[in-house]
């Protein structure tokens, strides 16, 4: 076998040609190789439907003497002429066959004889090199992973936890609501309030402008000019915010009707709030108490007493009706507020809970 070297003097290229025997199989099919290098070759006998595509995946054949060796390429197609002659360079060409074919440029060229031995000797070093960089690789990264999957399980274990931790926290919210917290079926602001009413029949006369909204004790609001002859003098029982005025002036005003209604300066608002009996058990004075306002605002306070919803005076007020034996369907509970409420609050209706939690009843003895 005869070998043929093209030097760069002779042609410029990139790589020096070479003669060796070789053909280019592409689709099961063997072409003759005019010249080839280690970037790429030229063969002839080349079909349009081959030449007129950019690349083809390739095999580079050998014969040697006992054995066949095949490379698998990839080519790309840089010319090719109308006579089936086409220029092509190697792509993709990975170390392991750029290590064979070298190997089978540098056997010819010394005279020397290639043997499958040592193609599998290249192939396996080139493997284990491939794996040492691979290793290498995975030196140089494996602490940025080793990290990043530690941040990845601690993340997925805090989220377990901040789960759990919240089931437990709604589970045990909710043991304690049910456990020492009392919800009032209705509460309302209540205060110290005096009702004046007309002392006989008679004609109202009104003494006071009809702005009025503050009353000094003894203070003329009016004159009622009895029927039978004569007046009463309707005054102010004390130093009050006047609420409300019932009459006009000028009518009549039967005996008993309400003709003003007033409250102290200082009224000391409180709150009264319903309690079902079967709650009794758990509450005591001193309990405290969330009061919930209509328009948002949370106030606190503390129980002072709890007593039955109907008075006893309330029951035996009316001698002609029988009292009866039957027993009230809830108690009431008077919560003084911590901070004092104003006077515009009076008659409002609010929501209570009342926290019967006594840490006494949970130490040791």
């Amino acid at each position: 076998m005869s070998t043929q070297v093209v030097h760069e003097s002779e042609q410029t290229r990139q790589h020096a040609r070479y003669h060796i025997p070789a053909c280019l199989r592409i689709n099961a099919v063997d072409y003759k190789i005019n010249e080839w290098s280690v970037s790429g070759l030229s063969a002839s006998g080349i079909p349009l439907d081959i030449g007129s595509q950019h690349q083809h995946h390739a095999h580079l054949e050998f014969d040697f003497d006992g054995f066949n060796f095949s490379a698998a390429i990839d080519i790309e197609i840089l010319r090719y002429q109308d006579s089936g002659e086409m220029g092509c360079r190697f792509i993709n060409l990975s170390k392991q066959n750029l290590s064979l074919i070298h190997h089978i440029i540098n056997a010819f060229l010394e005279g020397q004889t290639v043997n499958a031995g040592e193609f599998i000797h290249i192939a396996g070093r080139d493997s284990f090199e491939k794996k040492h960089e691979e290793t290498s690789e995975a030196d140089q990264t494996g602490w940025f992973k080793r990290t990043q999957r530690a941040i990845t399980r601690t993340l997925k274990r805090l989220l377990l936890f901040s789960i759990f931790g919240l089931l437990l926290a709604f589970v045990l919210y909710t043991a304690y609501q049910r456990l020492f917290i009392i919800e009032a079926l209705s509460a309302k602001i209540q205060g110290q309030i005096i009702v004046l009413r007309a002392p006989n029949d008679g004609f109202f006369h009104t003494a006071i402008p009809h702005t009025t909204q503050y009353t000094d004790n003894g203070l003329l609001l009016g004159t009622l000019q009895l029927v039978n002859g004569g007046a009463s003098s309707i005054e102010a029982p004390c130093d009050c915010h006047l609420l409300n005025t019932h009459v006009t002036d000028n009518i009549f005003i039967a005996k008993g009707e309400p003709l003003f209604t007033l409250a102290p300066k200082q009224p000391n608002l409180y709150i009264e709030a319903q309690i079902d009996f079967e709650h009794i058990a758990h509450l005591s004075t001193g309990d405290r108490a969330e009061i919930r306002l209509l328009n948002g605002d949370i106030r606190f306070g503390t129980v002072q007493k709890v007593i039955a919803h109907a008075r006893s005076e309330n029951l035996q007020s009316s001698p002609l009706k029988r009292p009866t034996a039957q027993s009230t369907e809830y108690a009431a509970a008077i919560i003084t507020p911590d901070e004092t409420l104003p006077l515009t609050l009076l008659d409002h209706v609010v929501t209570v809970s009342i926290n019967t939690f006594k840490q006494a009843d949970f130490d040791l003895p």
